[in-house]
């Protein structure tokens, strides 16, 4: 990447309308929506470049094809030294990169947090939706588990399903709005 910085990645691609190419695992995915979300947000002209997976766009990254990735397996190659780490998405800093910015830091509308959730079918006795709730928040508690995660730019987070279901909604709502924004469809 050619900058050091948010700021700076947002001036040079001012300065250098259309130049910048930002490589997603595809349409609509994440990485699409933080994209077009970050373009809007900086006011600059930056061309998205979907593919069909992270494991196609990140070799086209690593050498120089598309110029920005914005995904959690992009992290080993930060710590290798073969990128740079300009933001992190989340609500706190990582403790391995005190000094690097959370993307929100710096464009408040842009607070993405990237998380996964395990469901039940509609139904399941509340009986086993408490039991597994409890089982996995044990396991987010584990510490190889929380290193295991944190190497790859992720973390357990506990909770509840009636937070989860908050989550759902409010993300629902929250990346519905980009996806209309933006106008993006299925391909």
């Amino acid at each position: 990447m050619l900058a050091n910085s948010i700021q700076e990645l947002a001036a040079y691609a001012k300065q250098n309308p259309g130049k910048l190419s930002w490589g997603t695992p595809g349409v609509g995915t994440y990485s699409h929506l933080i994209c077009e979300a970050f373009k809007a947000q900086a006011g600059v002209d930056i061309l998205h470049v979907p593919y069909r997976g992270t494991g196609e766009s990140m070799p086209d990254f690593l050498a120089g094809v598309v110029h920005i990735q914005s995904d959690p397996v992009t992290l080993p190659h930060v710590v290798a030294g073969k990128a740079k780490l300009p933001a992190v998405l989340g609500h706190e800093r990582r403790p391995d990169f005190p000094n690097v910015p959370l993307l929100n830091e710096i464009y408040r509308a842009l607070d993405f947090r990237v998380w996964f959730g395990i469901f039940a079918p509609p139904g399941t006795p509340q009986s086993i939706v408490a039991a597994m709730s409890y089982a996995m928040n044990k396991v987010a508690g584990d510490p190889d588990l929380r290193q295991t995660l944190f190497a790859i730019a992720m973390a357990p987070n506990p909770g509840t399903p009636e937070a989860l279901a908050t989550l759902l909604r409010d993300d629902y709502q929250k990346y519905g709005a980009y996806i209309r924004q933006f106008n993006i469809s299925a391909q």
